[in-house]
């Protein structure tokens, strides 16, 4: 593949996108890695916060995984 870098144009409207999921409001970036199915990611994060039962002072590294959606999730 090409190593030459592609700049975003934007036409219209506003450079980012806001996104709810749950109570979690979050501003995206064109190029930012999040999931497309809030639903789902939504379910996925209460499943996990039930396995895990995260305490104030619990550290949650989340590696690789986007905007870091879990961890915020599971922050509050």
């Amino acid at each position: 593949i090409n190593n030459v870098a592609c700049q975003t144009i934007f036409l219209n409207g506003s450079e980012s996108l806001d996104e709810t999921v749950g109570d979690l409001k979050i501003q995206l970036a064109p190029k930012t890695n999040f999931w497309s199915n809030t639903i789902g990611a939504l379910q996925l994060a209460k499943t996990v916060e039930e396995f895990v039962e995260p305490i104030s002072k619990m550290v949650i590294l989340e590696v690789g995984c986007g905007v870091g959606l879990m961890s915020l999730m599971l922050s509050k």
